[in-house]
């Protein structure tokens, strides 16, 4: 695909109310506590967005429960 066509492709989509959840726990998933603590939204954004990481978590592992870790040194 050209730039120009991936550029007219993905310009079509807009992000919404809906994809907040998902982005959410995206994001939350990879932050150290402290970050967490700085998230803006209160404690009710957070309080959310722990059970959203759970779930997002959760369904990390199933997906790619057959790759091997990576081996740190």
């Amino acid at each position: 695909m050209t730039g120009s066509g991936w550029t007219r492709s993905t310009s079509r989509r807009s992000t919404g109310p809906r994809d907040v959840p998902a982005a959410l726990a995206w994001v939350m998933h990879g932050l150290p506590p402290h970050a967490v603590r700085r998230i803006p939204g209160g404690p009710a954004l957070r309080d959310v967005g722990g059970h959203l990481v759970r779930r997002f978590a959760r369904a990390e592992r199933r997906t790619f429960r057959y790759v091997a870790p990576a081996a740190t040194a």
